[in-house]
């Protein structure tokens, strides 16, 4: 540990502050997914369109760590953490003034590169602040303090799109909480990085591990269970509108069962580990989930209830899959293990905004395209994930 990172210690307060600036990434989807629908009416673009918002937000946060976490390790993640939340904040509050869909868009591939930023450094920070043996425990305290935000943000969402001002307050939202973690950040966080002048990006790194078989395999199945949730994600709020009816502010709660699966799930990898391992018994909960939602579409005993009950599986084995395919990755080469996640976030966060894409293009908007969609893509990760207990 090095002399400027004893100015700081990781406290559970430190922790938490240091989640609430992570969560900003996360934050920026979940609250916007329950008022899709409102800014395609408000915009005069079609549901395709503003879907795509979503994945070019999550390329931008692929894309985004692949770059910011070698500046960090060049330079400090005092100035990338401050930079990054400088760009989410200006682009949060440009979300929120745009005036047609395409200045949405623009705005948000911004936005995702700021909160890119913000995710790396503060997971470089928490292992600055940590011993060797204390690295995985810490990471797992941000992650559970981290994954509360899936839950509760899609609700604050849909009630402030729906009574609080409309989609535009949401971006608001973000921008203030931008702009309040700068100047924390700004005034009370130290450099906690050693830093070498004459490092490496270590772009050889990323190449030989993407010639890693084992390494793709846990990466590839990461990505597969991230974008069976993310499928949902596009497409359920106009479900969830357009064919059922509800109303825009009680679409969050649909959310928040599926968030809290993947919460519960957390706290058993350990154990799950030792009956046959947590990855692959995670992906094939997905793919059960997947199995399910087919079923209920295939009989039209579609509902609000049926999907996010069948999803809960989904999101349980999202839990399961996603901390032990990251732990999976970090050791399939030694010696690599910061390249090593920070390229399976990146892959991860790219896979799935392609796939949020291709949603986006196919139109998907009946519960059986959805469901297909998403049992491809969990067939794939068990495919991955059998193949990497192989190798």
């Amino acid at each position: 540990m090095n002399r400027s990172s004893r100015v700081l210690k990781l406290t559970p307060g430190v922790n938490m502050s240091l989640a609430a600036v992570g969560a900003l990434g996360s934050l920026a989807i979940h609250m916007f997914v329950p008022a899709m629908p409102q800014v395609a009416t408000d915009l005069h673009a079609s549901p395709a369109m503003i879907e795509f918002a979503v994945t070019i937000y999550l390329i931008g946060l692929g894309t985004g760590q692949l770059v910011a976490g070698p500046i960090s390790d060049r330079i400090g993640r005092r100035p990338v953490l401050i930079g990054g939340l400088i760009l989410f904040t200006l682009a949060a509050a440009g979300c929120a003034l745009a005036s047609s869909a395409w200045m949405l868009l623009a705005f948000r591939a911004v936005q995702a590169l700021g909160a890119a930023a913000g995710i790396l450094s503060v997971r470089a920070i928490v292992a600055d602040l940590s011993e060797n043996h204390e690295v995985a425990a810490k990471m797992a305290a941000l992650m559970a303090v981290l994954l509360i935000s899936p839950a509760i943000s899609p609700l604050i969402g849909g009630l402030i799109a729906s009574s609080l001002g409309g989609w535009r307050v949401i971006f608001a939202v973000l921008a203030l909480w931008g702009a309040t973690a700068t100047t924390g950040c700004y005034l009370f966080l130290p450099e906690t990085a050693v830093r070498y002048r004459d490092r490496d990006v270590p772009v050889a790194t990323y190449f030989r591990l993407l010639r890693n078989s084992r390494f793709l395999c846990f990466a590839g199945g990461i990505a597969c269970s991230s974008c069976a949730l993310y499928i949902f994600l596009a497409a359920s709020p106009f479900l969830f509108v357009d064919r059922y009816g509800m109303a825009l502010g009680h679409t969050g709660i649909c959310y928040i069962p599926v968030a809290c699966a993947s919460i519960a799930a957390t706290f058993l990898v350990g154990r799950v580990e030792t009956l046959g391992g947590a990855f692959w018994l995670g992906l094939a909960s997905i793919a059960i989930g997947a199995a399910l939602l087919v079923v209920i579409a295939l009989a039209r005993l579609d509902n609000p209830v049926t999907l996010v009950g069948a999803m809960m599986f989904v999101g349980f084995g999202c839990g399961l899959a996603g901390p032990a395919g990251l732990a999976g990755a970090i050791r399939a080469e030694e010696g690599a293990a910061g390249t090593s996640a920070s390229l399976a976030g990146a892959l991860q966060m790219i896979v799935s905004g392609g796939t949020a894409s291709l949603i986006a293009r196919l139109s998907i908007g009946t519960p059986l395209a959805m469901a297909i969609a998403i049992l491809a893509v969990s067939a794939v990760g068990l495919m991955l994930a059998q193949r990497g207990r192989a190798v």
